[in-house]
Parts: C-alpha cells; structure tokens; sequence
C-alpha cells in the first residue's frame, strides 16, 4: 500500500546515496532499534547499508538507492535471489520518492520513501510498502556483523576517549549487556550454536573493561 503525502508533485527529487544512508541511520532510532550502524565493512558477504537492532530476533536492514541502475544490479546479489540467507528480521529499500514503483520491490521486502527537504522541514521518510517479517533468515551472519563491532569497540578502548564519545560509549556498553543477554537466551533455547558462547565470554571481558574506562571519565 502506497501511503505518499497527498501533496507529492510526480517529480523524483535528487538525493545522494550519502544523504540517504545518513536518514535511514536517524529513520532505525525512531522504529525501535536500540543499537544501529552504518556502511559497516565486514568479512561476511552482506554488508548493508544501515542495520538496526533491537529486542530479541527484531533487526531490520535498509539499503539505499539513490538510482534505478543500482537497485536493478542489486538484484543479482546472491543472497537476495535466496532470502533465507540474508540479513533482517525486516528488510527495507529506501529510495528517493517516485524512483520505485510498489511492484518492483522484492516479496517481503519494505519501501522507504525519502521526499525532498524544504525550508521548514528536513527530508521526510514514508512507508510506502510495509516490510513482512524473514523468521528464516542467517542469523549467523547477523551475529558475525554485531561481533565486528564489538571487535571495533575493543579497539576506541585502547585510546583516549575525548568527551564527546563518552555517551556514544555509554550506549556501547549497554549493547554489549544487552547482546550477552540475547546469545545466552538464544543458546538456553538451542537456537544458536554453543559456539558463541566463547564470544559471550568476550563480550563479558570487553563490557567489563569498558564499564571501568567509562568510570575513569
């Protein structure tokens, strides 16, 4: 269902991948993901553009287009002509208003629409198609992708904090609990291999040295 602000003039408004990627990164924090990042290069063979995190099995995934060229090329990605290996509880396009018609987006998948900002307003986000949820999907890859980051919080540890990261740190340290809680929780159920419970064990190690630097402050 397309739900376009009445007011919309047909014309397809120019916004860079950059600007669309920085709006669906402020779009995850008001749909309810606790931890979300950006444009964040790992091993794994999916690396999206924006991922959000929330509650247990909740994570939504969003790539931006900013040109049909791209999402057409998009398409031929291997795990998207498999869906139950990709990434996203919920997994949205996000595109300039217009670009994309309702009928192209792949099933199951989401359309954020982005309009063109004005004076008195920055760029707004509409749901033109609501995304289904993936129950089947890697949930191993999506463990891979949140490892990565703590590998990368490990590393913003062993120098100085200035104080303009201590609350992005603070958030952090509320992730690692938070994401220690989740494995436990998944591998109690034998959902999740007993594996990760070595990575637990990191994740404790690291949520602990953060705790001490943060108290430092």
């Amino acid at each position: 269902m397309i739900h376009r602000n009445k007011n919309y003039n047909g014309i397809v408004p120019e916004i860079s991948h950059r600007e669309l990627v920085d709006r669906a990164f402020l779009y995850l924090r008001t749909i309810g993901c606790s931890v979300w990042f950006k444009e964040r290069v790992t091993s794994i063979s999916e690396n999206p553009d924006v991922m959000g995190f929330g509650g247990r099995e909740f994570s939504v995934l969003i790539e931006c287009k900013a040109s049909r060229v791209d999402f057409l090329a998009d398409k031929q990605k291997w795990f998207r002509k498999r869906p139950e290996d990709g990434m996203g509880y919920k997994r949205y396009f996000m595109a300039p208003v217009g670009m994309l018609k309702s009928n192209e987006i792949p099933k199951g998948w989401g359309l954020l629409e982005v309009y063109e900002k004005t004076p008195r307003m920055n760029r707004r986000v509409c749901i033109s198609v609501e995304a289904e949820a993936f129950h089947e999907r890697n949930q191993n890859a999506e463990i891979q992708y949140l490892v990565s980051a703590i590998r990368r919080i490990s590393i913003s540890m062993a120098v100085f904090i200035e104080p303009e990261r201590i609350k992005e740190l603070e958030a952090e340290n509320w992730f690692l609990n938070e994401y220690k809680k989740y494995v436990t929780a998944e591998i109690s159920r034998g959902t999740m291999p007993t594996e990760f419970q070595e990575w637990n064990q990191t994740v404790d190690k690291l949520a602990k040295e953060l705790e001490q630097s943060l108290k430092g402050k």
